[in-house]
């Protein structure tokens, strides 16, 4: 009996054009592959362009991993309007008077700017796709249903204005966020300190973890590399390379068939702190800084090979626990 060839691995670094939704983008990854098993790691904006990563095969088990880097933006947005959506194609809810930006300059902007860098609580947008009681934040939108967003600690990590024009009323900058930090809340905000109110009217993301603008495939090279005959191999990255973040730990032959199997891993007699050939720190099972598991890319032996990514797993009380096992022995 011949068995159907195993679809491939890997992460695609997607440019999304401006009009495609992210579930826009993984159902046309599906049409133009083939592949059923396509993910993405973290909704942007469909008036957004930029990269989205796109999960094929067994690495839509790592997407979770993936959505919780950071995020590279540029941002634009239009001072002097406030509006449902909180960019600048919702409706108005209000509009600065004439001559409102005489008071402003751009020192007053790099100053309210710096101002919003760090750890802050951040309400996302009524138009979201945040879930709450089951249903996301749009749907109620839509439906004329006013519901509580509860806020969710976020952080900015650097932010710098690029460019004012204030006889537009035109204002970008660069940022460096958390997961779940909204540019669109985040223009809302600064026009609110500013005292004019602002939408955003212009989105690039220009990093995802390691996922960068300049690597991003389009949509127009994707179709005519698949169109005409072109690997798919050659567009997707391995599914280790963006958990390089992650300390590594490799295994035995013994301990690799104990970690697919989900059994602890316990550490080598006498050995404190070792699993296989690997050292790992004493308090390796303790939170990160952020309150973050520790978690550890995983190798060991299998189909022939010692040095194949297993998966993902934790330390605890001195053992090695898996987190996500991505391949079988």
């Amino acid at each position: 009996m011949n068995r159907a060839p195993a679809e491939p691995d890997g992460i695609v670094n997607f440019l999304k054009p401006a009009g495609m939704s992210s579930h826009d983008a993984v159902a046309f990854f599906r049409r133009v592959s083939g592949i059923r098993r396509v993910g993405h790691t973290g909704t942007l904006d469909p008036m957004a362009v930029g990269v989205l990563p796109l999960c094929v095969g067994r690495a839509t088990r790592i997407a979770e991993y993936l959505a919780s880097d950071r995020k590279r933006y540029r941002c634009e947005m239009r001072l002097g309007l406030a509006t449902d959506t909180q960019d600048v194609w919702g409706r108005v809810l209000s509009e600065a008077e004439d001559g409102f930006a005489a008071r402003l300059d751009a020192r007053l902007l790099a100053e309210t700017a710096a101002r919003f860098i760090g750890a802050r609580m951040q309400t996302p947008p009524a138009y979201s796709a945040v879930k709450v009681r089951g249903r996301k934040l749009y749907e109620y939108a839509r439906a004329g249903e006013s519901v509580a967003a509860p806020a969710r600690r976020i952080e900015i990590f650097s932010m710098e204005i690029k460019r004012v024009d204030l006889n537009r009323g035109l204002v970008s900058f660069e940022a460096e966020c958390s997961k779940g930090a909204y540019m669109r809340t985040l223009c809302h905000d600064m026009g609110r300190a500013l005292g004019c109110g602002a939408a955003m009217s212009a989105l690039i993301r220009m990093r995802s973890g390691m996922f960068a603008l300049d690597g991003a495939r389009t949509v127009e090279e994707i179709e005519a590399a698949l169109s005409a005959g072109a690997s798919l191999e050659g567009f997707l990255t391995p599914l280790d390379a963006p958990l390089r973040g992650f300390p590594a730990v490799r295994l035995s032959a013994e301990e690799s068939r104990a970690f697919v199997n989900g059994a602890r891993v316990e550490r080598a007699p006498g050995g404190a702190g070792v699993f296989g050939h690997a050292e790992v720190p004493e308090d390796a099972g303790a939170l990160g800084a952020d309150g973050a598991r520790v978690l550890y890319r995983v190798y060991g032996t299998a189909g022939g090979r010692e040095d194949a990514f297993l998966g993902v797993g934790s330390a605890q009380s001195g053992a090695l626990c898996a987190d996500k096992v991505l391949l079988r022995l």
